[in-house]
């Protein structure tokens, strides 16, 4: 994790993570107006929680387009990457 400074007082922080999926690495960050060590465990708390939901959402998205696959549904991997991109939008 790291921290940038923003304008306003406020602090970005940041986490990289792979994803199993693609191979690719990824960052989640949330914003927070403190810097101090509370604020560093709230935001790596906060952060991993975040990383965990959308790794669940990708392997639960996964799972059903593989079992529409099965059914015939080609065309669901073309719309994968938008509905991802969707539920991870409201994460």
């Amino acid at each position: 994790m790291w921290i940038e400074e923003l304008a306003k007082g406020k602090y970005k922080y940041i986490e990289r993570y792979k994803d199993p999926y693609t191979e690719e690495l990824k960052k989640v960050s949330i914003t927070l107006t403190s810097k101090s060590n509370v604020a560093k465990k709230q935001a790596q708390k906060e952060l991993n929680e975040k990383i965990d939901r959308i790794l669940t959402a990708e392997k639960n998205l996964i799972t059903h387009c593989k079992s529409f696959w099965m059914n015939g549904g080609i065309f669901i991997l073309k719309l994968y990457d938008q509905i991802l991109f969707v539920i991870i939008q409201t994460l």
